[in-house]
């Protein structure tokens, strides 16, 4: 078209882009091609970074595959020389062992020895102690007997006595209430026959007023009124004194009863308080007893824990010739403990063997792949071959590998912080414009994705060889653990159980140290 004269042509390569600017009418063929040719470029500049990232990442497998090895075989060399070394301390701990219980035997015998020649001494002296005891625990009981009979004849001569002490009582109280009832009856009598020979008196008195009055009521008839009214006015004062005397007399009477019924509850009360004394003093006699008592059954006790510390010592001198017997058991123990390590050790070996069959079988597979990449180098095309000669591409070193990797994160970075830098079509007109063609470089994601992905693999493949490396000295722990039990219960010396709590002992914390030290290097695998 008229339009379309002069059109802006942009090619990328590997040496940068061409820019150009040729008629559309006359190079639509030469456009074409050079489309054409700019594609197979690209395409053959895409399969030799691919090729060149494949390289790479093998390069890097191999390497961190050989590091690998080597710490392994660093860690297998450590290991070595840490059982080697555990071998050696677990043999002078056995040894040290043995020459203590050699020590501990000649003692033990010496010590029997000791014993056999004072036992017949000692068994005279338990005889005349046991004689001693017998003599002690029949006075014992005799004077157990005595004292029950004394108990009881001093109890019932008690309650006779208390009996016959309160009917005395009782009889004298009788007898005083009675003299005094008696008496006051007497009294009350005489008061009787006085207050009758009063009003006798008293009677003849008025007969003879009453005469008198008749006398002068004759002589006077006037004043007869009035004289029989003096008579009966005084016959009533005199009766009402007499009522007054009568009344005073019983109430003295009740008053004077009143006093002694009080005297006599007193009299009973200290009767009863005495009685109480009494009974009290007999039971702090009874207490005195029972302590007397309390008191005999310890010395039996004691004499009782005498003959039991003297069994235990008997036992104890048994027990002495037996500790060779269950010495020997132990060192069987210990020897089975031995047989299950080397067996361990064993194992070990065979895995360390399995383990490098393997690095032989990987080593051959590289090989072999090594031997097909060459294959394929000699399939590429010569311009490829020119510009990248095989030793490179073969022979990568690590610092190269880096180089390439940093050099595809910049332009990673470049890329992403400013996507406009690469270039851009020249523009001749406002309307007139054509898409550039251009060629987008690979990004070094995919490497990156893979290393990382690489890393992981490493990280979990190193945590797991630590969790089974744990597990197994656990178990391995557990076994010992369960083997030093079975040792202990055999065991019945206080020395030898000691002995072996000790060795014990130093064997856990090598095992705390082995944990430690793989945690350390789980951490700098880590890192």
């Amino acid at each position: 078209s008229p339009q379309s004269e002069n059109v802006p042509l942009s090619i990328s390569g590997l040496n940068g882009t061409l820019s150009l600017k040729r008629p559309n009418t006359a190079n639509q063929k030469l456009l074409s091609k050079s489309c054409e040719y700019q594609s197979v470029v690209n395409e053959l500049e895409q399969e030799y970074i691919r090729f060149l990232q494949k390289q790479v990442e093998q390069q890097l497998l191999d390497e961190a595959e050989h590091a690998r090895q080597q710490k392994l075989l660093q860690s297998q060399l450590k290991k070595h020389e840490y059982i080697e070394e555990v071998k050696q301390h677990h043999h002078q701990k056995i040894e040290s062992a043995h020459q203590k219980y050699e020590q501990f035997k000649r003692a033990v015998e010496r010590e029997a020895q000791m014993k056999e020649q004072n036992f017949g001494q000692f068994t005279l002296k338990l005889q005349q102690m046991d004689q001693q005891q017998q003599k002690k625990l029949r006075e014992a009981e005799i004077a157990r007997r005595q004292d029950e009979q004394f108990r009881a004849e001093y109890r019932e001569n008690m309650q006779l006595l208390r009996e016959k002490q309160a009917q005395q009582k009782m009889n004298q109280l009788e007898k005083k209430h009675q003299s005094y009832s008696e008496k006051r009856m007497q009294q009350l009598k005489r008061d009787q026959v006085k207050i009758e020979q009063q009003k006798q008196k008293v009677d003849q008195k008025l007969q003879q007023a009453q005469q008198m009055q008749i006398q002068k009521l004759k002589q006077q008839e006037n004043e007869s009124l009035y004289i029989s009214l003096n008579a009966q006015r005084i016959y009533q004062e005199i009766s009402q004194q007499k009522e007054k005397h009568l009344q005073k007399i019983i109430q003295k009477s009740k008053s004077q009863l009143l006093k002694v019924d009080q005297k006599n509850q007193i009299f009973k009360q200290k009767f009863q308080q005495n009685q109480n004394e009494k009974e009290q003093k007999l039971k702090q006699k009874e207490l005195q007893l029972q302590k007397f008592n309390q008191q005999k059954q310890i010395q039996k006790e004691l004499q009782l824990q005498e003959q039991k510390e003297l069994s235990v010592l008997k036992q104890q001198h048994a027990s002495l010739f037996n500790n060779y017997v269950e010495q020997q058991r132990v060192e069987r123990a210990m020897q089975l403990e031995r047989e299950k390590f080397e067996e361990i050790e064993r194992q070990k070996q065979k895995k360390q063997e399995m383990e490098k069959q393997m690095y032989q079988q990987r080593s051959a597979e590289l090989q072999v792949k090594n031997f097909l990449l060459e294959k394929k180098f000699e399939d590429l095309p010569d311009s490829i071959k020119k510009i990248v000669p095989q030793e490179s591409i073969l022979n990568l070193q690590k610092e190269e590998a880096m180089q390439l990797i940093k050099q595809q994160m910049i332009n990673d970075t470049v890329q992403s912080v400013n996507p406009k830098s690469k270039q851009q079509p020249r523009q001749t007109d406002k309307n007139q414009e054509i898409p550039q063609i251009q060629t987008t470089q690979q990004t070094a994601e995919k490497p990156q994705k893979q290393i990382r992905k690489d890393c992981k693999k490493k990280l979990e493949q190193i945590r797991a060889n630590y969790n089974q490396n744990v597990l197994e000295i656990m178990r391995l722990n557990r076994e010992r653990q369960s083997v030093r039990d079975e040792t202990l219960r055999k065991v019945e010396s206080l020395e030898a159980k000691c002995q072996l709590q000790k060795i014990f002992e130093k064997e856990q914390k090598v095992f705390e140290e082995t944990l430690e030290n793989l945690r350390k290097k789980l951490k700098q695998d880590e890192g």
